[in-house]
């Protein structure tokens, strides 16, 4: 069952255009139901947050099939870089002298056919404590210090991501905590 075989319910009428050598091939398609508008406004806002990422020249093809396959790791992508002052409550195996945390710097992805979206966001500490073995941390929205695409094997580009979020980790300076090794 694909992802988007859930959509049931309202009606909607799609007519594609399908790109021809000379002109555009008009096609029609019956109207079909869907479950919810709201989702498609999602979507829609979901796709303009991944054209941030891209740049002038930057028009990486996207099938809606590949997009509907890559949800899950959508929302994920959305949320890392959402606002919003994020609270980490950790407990550790032993007592630990907390060092003064500034900020916390990560970067996240997102895999779509042959492309690669990122973003590396920055947030300021608001707050942190430390009592026996429990570390409380409270972050600020998150300012973001780069966003790109990068049409290439999933291995490269992990690999310039990796070494473009290393630049800037060492800019930010001590005091940055860095989540996952950055991802």
């Amino acid at each position: 069952m694909s992802r988007a075989s859930w959509l049931s319910g309202q009606r909607c009428s799609v007519a594609p255009i399908l790109n021809g050598q000379e002109e555009p091939l008009e096609t029609e398609c019956a109207a079909f139901e869907i479950e919810d508008r709201e989702l498609f406004a999602w979507l829609e806002s979901a796709l303009s947050c991944l054209r941030g990422c891209c740049g002038i020249e930057d028009n990486p093809p996207l099938r809606a099939t590949d997009v509907f396959d890559a949800l899950d790791e959508l929302v994920n992508f959305l949320i890392a870089g959402a606002p919003g002052t994020p609270t980490f409550d950790l407990e550790t195996d032993q007592v630990v002298a907390l060092p003064l945390v500034k900020n916390l710097a990560a970067f996240r992805l997102l895999r779509i056919s042959d492309a690669t979206f990122y973003a590396v966001p920055r947030r300021a500490s608001l707050d942190q404590s430390a009592v026996d073995r429990r570390i409380h941390l409270r972050f600020n929205n998150p300012v973001e210090l780069e966003a790109s695409v990068l049409v290439m094997d999933e291995f490269t580009a992990r690999s310039v991501i990796e070494q473009r979020f290393g630049a800037f980790a060492t800019r930010i300076g001590t005091g940055t905590l860095i989540m996952n090794e950055g991802d």
